[in-house]
């Protein structure tokens, strides 16, 4: 009796502690990791950010399909997070969206860039989350972005260029059955 539920105890641990791993693999403890599950720490977007927004390809191709109340209030389809990407004074979000500001299989993520001029997406990326790394190029930071389906799991990576971040890496792996 006493082994069966010594057994127990120890599987009821191994269960607790596969599942703490998972949710920590969704949501590292790091700050500069985004994604759905873990996107808290909002900050007030403005009418300015949601114009830079909506100036993307992405950005029109949503607007496309916002309601009336969503054209009205488009604020509420986005959730932004301040970024510390480099030096300058220049302040930088990285902002999320929802409903027709997202994809299918995957959310959809500006880095809006606020300067004295105004405000300007100098990034969009479609992807299940986002990291921003330690290396920079041209002062900012690089991005990497992560995505997968049942059959592939894709890393993409980006570099500033001096006015807006490009892609410069990609990486591609099937997912094992």
């Amino acid at each position: 009796m006493k082994i069966l539920r010594l057994i127990l105890v120890l599987l009821v641990v191994i269960f607790c502690r596969a599942i703490s791993a998972q949710t920590d693999s969704l949501c590292p403890h790091e700050k500069d990791s985004f994604g759905e599950e873990c996107f808290s720490g909002t900050v007030p977007i403005s009418r300015e950010v949601i114009a830079a927004i909506f100036q993307t390809e992405e950005g029109k191709l949503g607007v496309s399909s916002l309601t009336a109340e969503q054209q009205q209030h488009p604020e509420s389809l986005f959730k932004a997070h301040v970024l510390h990407l480099g030096s300058g004074s220049e302040q930088y979000l990285i902002v999320m969206g929802s409903g027709p500001m997202s994809g299918a299989d995957n959310d959809w993520f500006w880095i809006v860039r606020q300067t004295p001029a105004g405000a300007r997406a100098v990034l969009w990326i479609g992807a299940l989350g986002v990291t921003i790394l330690r290396r920079s190029t041209h002062g900012l930071r690089d991005i990497e972005s992560g995505w997968c389906s049942a059959a592939f799991c894709e890393t993409k990576r980006y570099r500033f260029n001096g006015k807006i971040y490009v892609q410069t890496w990609d990486k591609v792996e099937q997912q094992k059955p």
